[in-house]
């Protein structure tokens, strides 16, 4: 996640704002530090919390 953010913080530095939204998809688990970035760099998200709940790995 954090590293989608980074890319679209990236490419934001490297082309310029432009009119779009970046779509970050299939999103389990967002750290609290990252959700204020998806607002700062206009971007949407897709969270789908029924796969981390299913998801082995985030349930330990």
């Amino acid at each position: 996640m954090r590293e989608a953010l980074d890319a679209v913080e990236a490419a934001r530095r490297a082309n310029g704002r432009r009119d779009t939204r970046p779509h970050l998809a299939h999103l389990q688990v967002v750290h609290p530090d990252d959700i204020g970035r998806f607002r700062e760099l206009g971007a949407t998200a897709n969270m789908q919390p029924l796969r981390a709940r299913t998801s082995r790995r985030w349930t330990i």
